[in-house]
């Protein structure tokens, strides 16, 4: 604990006083007479008292501590020739006080005293806000920034620059639960008067400049700033963040089963709710940023409540119709490893390898159009693709990562074709089988781990050739054309089928 001679002396120190060995040359003692002249003593009384200003020693010591251009901003007040603005002075001020470790109640009594203080007694609670501000691991940048107009300009104690065309609103942090994906902010972009929404800024678009316009696509979003200013930027806006008590959110770059919950592009499903982006503790985040367009082959999916009696008709219809949709050895095979698509993350937590679709028959014995109009939109996907397996093996590994629950169909598949250099489809097969995953080297000496998470359909005229193993690793039904031509049970039943919003079922089996 500080002692009333430690703090004096650190006093005198600071007002650069001279040392006396008469004490009464500087106390002023009421009741006495001070013989600072002696041919002119003057009685010693009171003029103003103030008995309910305190200062610990300790604090009187802390502030001795303060730089010289903070102990005359706290006497004077002045700010015009080095600050844009009095709250930036108040700020410097606070800034410097709490970092030399005084107390927050001698920074109030100061302010209500001191000259440098008159904005909060104008405004007394102000005070308590910017001591919380101050407090923040953020509030460095927060006195740089300025937003006016959809543009950022950044002050300093020269004045104040444009930095930006535009402005960002940042809504919620994202975090990669995997902790393989940098984080991420989402949020609102402001310019020109227009205003774009769900933009995602990663972390490594504030390390510098270069790295902040490759991520500003858009022509109208320009940043003027140095590589200073952009690391400020992401000072800046978690500070907004905290400010505004945002939270963080999981991002996901596949949608599907995420612990409790089931995620798609647009919000997250529960046992008895549907959430939206803003409630939902999981947000989709797309893929991995390599480049591709990855929200364009992710599978959209219908979120659509009904009442409870259309859904009771609705899954009697299905029920009665679906095990007719062709024989039943081929019929309840595809219904069984349809209806167990949304439990493929249990099965893989179990230990449980999820087996591969592959179905095959001749052209028009009715497979591609009982996968893309009867079983996908029993799952919500209404319009349902099917993607060419003589593509290269990134389009693979993409569309594998997109979803850990929804099917991805490759279509026009033959054994003859799957074989080719370019691909190595047939491989790919295995590793989503047996790991779930395919890594790949980068140029920097770093790795690419691709999550091979989605559901496999293999949809042509043939059945998977080659090596015992990954036949093991299928099931494999045929189509026949006669089962399915006009005037068959299996015509009526697509029909029938064709005819139901069968989208509706998805929202609560999912």
């Amino acid at each position: 604990m500080a002692t009333a001679q430690e703090a004096m002396r650190g006093i005198t120190k600071t007002v650069g006083a001279d040392a006396t060995h008469d004490p009464q040359h500087v106390l002023r003692v009421p009741g006495t007479v001070n013989h600072k002249e002696p041919e002119k003593p003057v009685p010693v009384k009171v003029i103003e008292e103030r008995p309910a200003l305190n200062y610990k020693a300790e604090d009187l010591l802390k502030l001795t501590n303060l730089s010289a251009t903070t102990l005359t901003l706290m006497a004077t007040g002045a700010w015009e020739n080095r600050f844009p603005s009095r709250s930036e002075r108040d700020w410097h001020v606070l800034r410097e006080l709490l970092a030399t470790g005084v107390s927050e109640e001698a920074i109030v009594a100061s302010a209500q005293q001191r000259p440098w203080g008159e904005r909060y007694r104008e405004k007394p609670h102000t005070i308590e806000t910017d001591l919380r501000k101050a407090e923040s691991p953020f509030a460095g940048a927060e006195t740089h920034y300025i937003e006016y107009q959809d543009c950022w300009f950044y002050a300093t104690s020269k004045g104040k620059h444009q930095v930006s065309t535009f402005t960002f609103d940042p809504q919620r942090l994202l975090i990669d639960p995997g902790g393989i994906e940098e984080d991420a902010f989402l949020g609102t972009v402001h310019a020109d008067g227009q205003t774009w929404e769900d933009v995602r800024l990663p972390r490594s678009a504030f390390s510098s400049q270069y790295q902040m316009h490759k991520n500003l696509p858009n022509m109208r979003w320009q940043w003027m700033g140095n590589d200073y200013e952009t690391r400020q930027l992401l000072v800046y806006l978690l500070g907004k963040m905290a400010e505004r008590g945002l939270g963080e959110t999981q991002a996901v770059g596949a949608i599907g089963r995420h612990g409790e919950y089931f995620v798609t592009k647009t919000a997250t499903l529960t046992a008895d709710n549907i959430l939206s982006q803003d409630e939902s503790p999981y947000i989709f985040r797309g893929a991995t940023d390599r480049g591709n367009s990855a929200r364009d082959t992710t599978p959209a999916v219908i979120l659509r409540r009904v009442g409870e009696q259309e859904y009771r008709h609705l899954v009697w219809n299905i029920s009665h119709s679906l095990p007719e949709l062709n024989l039943r050895r081929v019929a309840i095979p595809m219904i069984g490893w349809f209806m167990s698509c949304p439990m493929k993350p249990i099965f893989n937590d179990a230990g449980i390898r999820f087996p591969h679709l592959n179905v095959y028959g001749t052209q028009g014995s009715g497979k591609t159009t009982s996968l893309l109009q009867i079983y996908m939109p029993l799952l919500g996907i209404e319009e349902a693709h099917t993607w060419d397996v003589d593509t290269t093996q990134f389009v693979h590994k993409t569309l594998l990562s997109t979803s850990n629950a929804l099917p991805v169909i490759f279509g026009e598949f033959r054994s003859s074709t799957a074989h080719g250099a370019r691909t190595d489809f047939l491989g790919m097969l295995r590793r989503a089988y047996d790991t779930g995953m395919d890594a790949r080297g980068r140029a920097d000496q770093r790795t690419n781990i691709y999550p091979l998470e989605a559901p496999i359909i293999l949809d042509g005229e043939d059945p998977v050739g080659g090596t015992g193993a990954l036949r093991e690793r299928c099931i494999i039904v045929q189509h026949n054309k006669s089962t399915v031509d006009p005037g068959t049970d299996a015509r009526s039943a697509y029909e029938d089928l064709a005819d139901l919003p069968l989208w509706h079922f998805a929202v609560r089996y999912l």
